[in-house]
């Protein structure tokens, strides 16, 4: 945001945001990565849902939701 640089056609902000999901499993982990994507691709709209311009990391292996189950958070 502080680079201002302009987003016209927006309707969240004017300026450009950038908003990051992100997701890490050690080694060995059981969240396979179809999994470990997911969870990065929730974190994202997490992201997004809590205000954008943002960053939401999480740690998959300790996520609750089992790997195959996709939900998705409503973002306005």
């Amino acid at each position: 945001m502080a680079a201002a640089i302009p987003h016209a056609d927006s309707d969240v902000a004017k300026v450009l945001t950038v908003s990051i999901g992100s997701a890490v499993a050690e080694a060995g982990s059981k969240r396979s990565l179809a999994g470990l994507i997911q969870k990065a691709d929730e974190a994202l709209y997490h992201a997004k849902h809590a205000g954008r311009n943002r960053v939401v990391h999480t740690d998959a292996d300790a996520a609750e939701t089992p790997t195959g189950v996709f939900r998705v958070a409503a973002v306005k």
